[in-house]
């Protein structure tokens, strides 16, 4: 490989809120444990502009006692501030056809929440 070369990747989905951000962080991570990243730029986009006005939630199945607290300040950490969750939801388990595909319009139908304008 030419060390000199340099790259830019764009991971893109619909709505810029999970697969590409999450796509992106899991390859910025890997480029930096390679020491490519002055050699990698990286970022993710979306396609699709629906969700916009719609504030982000988390609808969570506790393992144990935990804080939701300790969740929000994790996600602020982590996250942009506009995909920190402005309220959890806590489930005694997530919707699922069959036990493993999630079902997110359900999820969004039960906690859909629009911001004030």
């Amino acid at each position: 490989t030419n060390s000199d070369k340099k790259y830019k990747v764009l991971f893109v989905c619909l709505g810029n809120i999970c697969r590409s951000p999450a796509a992106h962080g899991i390859f910025e991570h890997m480029v930096k444990e390679n020491g490519m990243q002055d050699n990698i730029e990286i970022d993710s986009a979306g396609t699709y502009g629906g969700h916009r006005g719609e504030l982000p939630v988390a609808a969570v199945v506790w393992k144990e006692e935990e804080d939701p607290d300790g969740l929000v300040d994790f996600a602020k950490e982590y996250l942009a501030r506009y995909k920190v969750p402005r309220k959890i939801f806590t489930m005694d388990e997530l919707p699922r056809v069959n036990g493993w595909k999630l079902l997110r319009r359900e999820l969004r139908e039960m906690y859909s929440t629009k911001s004030e304008e």
